[in-house]
């Protein structure tokens, strides 16, 4: 007998690139746009209803193979023991007409205040004939330097190892970046011969963390105009999904960077614990006077709910940028 294929996926990790091809690979297979829109549902922690899951879930598809589910951060809404044993009981009873993405933005198991929650994967791991479970980090070092030269060659060009290693440095692990980058520097050189180090510095200095950093820091001084001046300075030349994620990468980074200061650690174990380099810590340092623990928590949790009303195209990237800064500028966030 053929095995079943898993009709649930389990994502988790920090390459929401990764995450999200993955999902277009699945909505592809649904159908079409009109019929993508009578098959899918997508939920967030805020939007999903225990009690109405399976329901949902149940639902037969029409005219399509399959119905199309997406959950984004469930294990946020989903805290005590009760309702983890109903949300299971739920999954086990979802039909193969139905499948299911669990979208964690985080790696699950890890051992940190707010990233503790593992009990999802457990689930999983024990569930392995229907659950499938794929784990997305934002690849570091000479992985990223090989997934550059791949992905260059893929596109029909080629890149030298320098030239690689020095993007790789600049998109400071993020897929997507080094993706929009190596098609910017193939045309520059259309495709006659192979990228090298100063094209890259020639096109890529804009992708430089630098801006990123200086754009928190005129948050965190509450500087308002000077962030709003920037934002629209970046949107000139950044693709506004790939500034949008380097934002909310920074916040994450400030955010398990202002955790490990407050426990003391040093700068060199706190550059280890985050795969970055020393300057890197050094600005994550800095600006993490501007704000409280408490604050950056807020912070991070808002970017995710802009980031999945973006998503349902509630709201656009720039005008959620724009409201973001009049909201982190307010003197009294601390």
């Amino acid at each position: 007998m053929t095995k079943e294929k898993p009709t649930i996926h389990l994502l988790h990790g920090d390459d929401d690139y990764s995450m999200n091809e993955f999902i277009s690979d699945e909505k592809t297979k649904v159908g079409d746009a009109s019929s993508l829109t009578m098959n899918m549902t997508v939920l967030d922690e805020k939007s999903l209803d225990i009690d109405n899951l399976l329901s949902i879930t149940s639902a037969m598809p029409f005219l399509a193979k399959r119905r199309l589910v997406i959950i984004h951060n469930p294990t946020l809404k989903i805290k005590n023991k009760e309702q983890k044993i109903k949300f299971i009981e739920q999954l086990d009873s979802i039909p193969t007409t139905t499948e299911l993405v669990l979208v964690e933005n985080r790696v699950l198991g890890v051992k940190n205040d707010y990233e503790k929650n593992k009990w999802l994967l457990d689930y999983a791991k024990k569930s392995e004939e229907r659950v499938s479970i794929k784990l997305y980090m934002l690849l570091k070092g000479m992985d990223l330097v090989n997934w550059i030269i791949k992905k260059t060659k893929e596109k029909g060009g080629a890149i030298t190892h320098k030239a690689a290693y020095y993007l790789a440095e600049l998109v400071d692990g993020n897929p997507r970046i080094a993706e929009q980058e190596v098609n910017k520097l193939l045309d520059h050189v259309e495709y006659e011969r192979a990228i090298e180090i100063d094209d890259v510095e020639l096109l890529t200095a804009d992708v430089n963390q630098g801006n990123i950093f200086k754009f928190v820091e005129l948050i965190g001084s509450r500087n308002q105009q000077a962030a709003i001046n920037m934002l629209e300075r970046l949107l000139e030349y950044q693709d506004e999904t790939l500034l949008f994620g380097m934002v909310i990468r920074q916040f994450r980074l400030l955010l398990l960077a202002k955790e490990l200061i407050d426990q003391g650690v040093g700068k060199q174990e706190i550059a280890r614990k985050l795969e970055t380099r020393d300057f890197v810590v050094d600005k994550l340092r800095n600006q993490s006077k501007y704000f409280s623990m408490q604050s950056l928590k807020h912070i991070y949790h808002h970017l995710l709910d802009i980031d999945e009303s973006v998503k349902m195209g509630e709201i656009t990237i720039p005008l959620a940028l724009e409201s973001l800064v009049v909201v982190l500028s307010d003197p009294n966030l601390n």
